[in-house]
C-alpha cells in the first residue's frame, strides 16, 4: 500500500475520531479545560504521540522522499561535510567541463540546448555548487549529530525531529492561550484544534519531507516555539526576570527562522 493511501486512510480514521471526541455526548467534550486531571494530561500526550508516530511513519514510506533514493534532496547531509572541511561549497568531483566551459552557465536553454548535466536544486558560482535552502537545520541538527556520533543525521530523521517538535509546540502553545483566554474550553475542541493545525500546517511535509520542507518544518518549529516563549513571557509569567528571559529566547527563535524559510519569519509580526 502506497504513503499516499496509508496518509488517506489515517486522516479519515483521524477525523472520525476527532469527531467523535468533539460530539455534545462525548464524555471528553464535558470536561473544561481548567478541570483536567492526571489521566485528561494522559489522553493529550498519548493523542499527540499517536499523531507524530503516525506522521513519521508516513514521511518514511515513499523511497522518494525518505532517503533511500535521494537525488538531489540529500544537501543538508552533504553541506554539512563541507562545512567540517572548512568551505560552504559542495563537494563535487563530477563537474560537467561544459558548464565550466560556458560564457553564461546560468542560461538554463542554453544548457538544454547544449545537454550540460546540472544538478537539481542547486546554486552555481565560481566553479562551485552551492545550497540555497535554510542553513540554520545545519547548526541545529546535522553538525552537532555529526560531531557527536561521527555518523552523519539522515535528512528524513531531521525533518521527523521538527516536525514533531512544531507539533508539541503547537500543544503548547494552544495550552498557554487556553490557560488566558479560553479555560473553560472544552478539552474535545482543544484537542480538536491542536491536531488540525498540526496538519494543516504539515500536510506537504508529511508527503515530500526532504529538503524543502526540512528548512521549512525547521522554520516552523522554530516559529511555534518563539510564539510560545512571548505568550508565556507577556501573558502568564509574574516576575520580570523570567519574562525577559523568556522574551529574549523567543527573540532568538524567531529570528532564526529567517535562516530557515524566510517566508515563515514573517510571522514575528504577529509578536507585535
Amino acid at each position: 500500500m502506497s504513503g499516499t493511501i496509508i496518509a488517506g486512510v489515517l486522516f479519515w480514521l483521524g477525523l472520525i475520531a476527532l469527531l467523535i471526541l468533539v460530539r455534545p455526548g462525548s464524555k471528553i467534550h464535558q470536561v473544561r479545560c481548567d478541570q483536567l486531571k492526571t489521566r485528561h494530561f494522559l489522553l493529550i500526550f498519548v493523542m499527540m504521540a499517536l499523531w507524530i508516530m503516525g506522521m513519521a511513519k508516513v514521511m518514511s514510506m515513499p523511497d522518494g522522499w525518505n532517503g533511500k533514493d535521494p537525488m538531489h534532496r540529500d544537501q543538508y547531509e552533504r553541506i554539512t561535510e563541507s562545512f567540517l572541511n572548512g568551505h560552504l561549497y559542495f563537494e563535487y568531483d563530477n563537474i560537467d567541463p561544459k558548464l565550466l566551459a560556458m560564457e553564461n552557465p546560468y542560461d538554463t536553454a542554453a544548457r538544454d540546448r547544449e545537454q550540460v548535466n546540472y544538478p537539481w536544486d542547486h546554486a552555481f558560482f565560481n566553479g562551485h555548487f552551492y545550497m540555497y535552502f535554510g542553513v540554520v537545520p545545519v547548526f541545529l541538527l546535522f553538525l552537532p549529530v555529526r560531531v557527536i556520533t561521527g555518523h552523519a543525521l539522515p535528512t528524513l530523521l531531521a525533518t521527523q525531529i521538527f516536525a514533531a517538535g512544531f507539533t508539541v509546540g503547537i500543544f503548547a502553545l494552544f495550552w498557554n492561550l487556553t490557560k488566558k483566554f479560553f479555560r473553560d474550553l472544552p478539552l474535545s475542541i482543544y484537542l480538536a484544534l491542536s491536531l488540525v493545525l498540526s496538519f494543516s500546517c504539515l500536510r506537504y511535509t508529511i508527503k515530500f519531507p526532504l529538503l524543502y520542507h526540512t528548512a521549512i518544518s525547521a522554520g516552523l518549529c522554530l516559529a511555534i516555539w518563539s510564539f510560545y516563549c512571548f505568550t508565556k513571557a507577556v501573558w502568564l509569567t509574574k516576575r520580570e526576570g523570567k519574562a525577559l528571559f523568556l522574551a529574549g529566547i523567543g527573540s532568538l527563535l524567531g529570528a532564526l527562522v529567517f535562516g530557515c524559510r524566510p517566508t515563515i519569519g514573517l510571522g514575528n509580526l504577529a509578536v507585535i
